[in-house]
């Protein structure tokens, strides 16, 4: 899936150019200073730290956006999972360029830790570089879409930064062994302060949010994934896979297997 991907500091006289037979998704995270996209005759400025997501197709030219001074990004070639096609729709900001600003929230701050645990970790370990991109740009993806206000039924809704910064690390890993403790520290609060300030802004307690959470991928990879029930009972955080079906019927009113015969929102 992963062609290539690679972080670079560039010189404020780098430029690149990609032509209109390019076959492969290209994705960039501006770090620091900011990019310059020309494409279809059209220019748009693009300033860090920010996402861009490129269809095969699109011939454009990249430069330095910034009157002086370096630029800095993360990057990716690759061919993307069924799976992907929602978090690939970001806003087109210019024919065939989708761009997503990456605010200062805890949105916004998880989405840049990510990119920069997932470069320090692909170059650690080498040897799985393609695999921790893949995870990582996943991550970021759905970070992008979930702080401008996801289609879930599990939007973020809390107004408190603490909470929201928790709601956004188990809606972007839902499968984790998520715990109230493991939860907490996430919140910088006690074990007890934070369930209970949890289940009084978002009514449902953490662990019940994690489980939604986890349906709700279950859904959407029944749907767009050939997974068997099991794959998809562990990737979502059952390792036993009769638990997860059953929880599923009792919140789905049907079985996994039934779901993705006759979906139904």
């Amino acid at each position: 899936m992963i062609v290539s991907s690679g972080v670079a500091s560039h010189s404020p006289a780098t430029e690149f150019r990609r032509f209109e037979d390019f076959p492969f998704w290209t994705a960039g995270v501006v770090l620091r200073g900011a990019t310059r996209y020309r494409s279809a005759g059209l220019t748009h400025v693009t300033a860090g730290p920010s996402v861009q997501i490129i269809p095969p197709g699109t011939a454009y030219h990249l430069s330095n956006g910034a009157a002086s001074g370096p630029w800095m990004e993360a990057w990716a070639v690759f061919s993307p999972p069924t799976h992907w096609t929602r978090l690939l729709a970001l806003p087109e900001v210019l024919p065939g360029i989708r761009s997503a600003a990456i605010p200062a929230t805890a949105a916004g701050r998880s989405m840049r830790k990510e990119v920069l645990d997932g470069v320090r970790l692909a170059a650690a370990a080498p040897q799985w570089r393609h695999e921790i991109v893949a995870s990582t740009m996943e991550r970021v993806l759905l970070l992008a879409h979930l702080r401008s206000g996801p289609e879930s039924a599990l939007a973020l809704r809390s107004s408190d930064e603490r909470l929201r910064a928790v709601e956004v690390a188990i809606l972007a890993t839902p499968g984790h062994g998520w715990t109230v403790p493991s939860l907490a520290t996430l919140s910088h609060l006690s074990a007890s302060r934070f369930a209970h300030l949890f289940a009084q802004q978002l009514g449902l307690t953490p662990m019940r949010y994690v489980e939604r959470a986890r349906m709700e991928r279950a859904r959407e990879l029944l749907l767009s994934t050939g997974d068997s029930v099991t794959e998809i009972a562990a990737a979502v955080g059952y390792p036993n896979p009769l638990h997860f079906s059953a929880r599923f019927k009792t919140l789905m009113s049907m079985s996994p297997t039934e779901f993705r015969r006759h979906p139904r929102a």
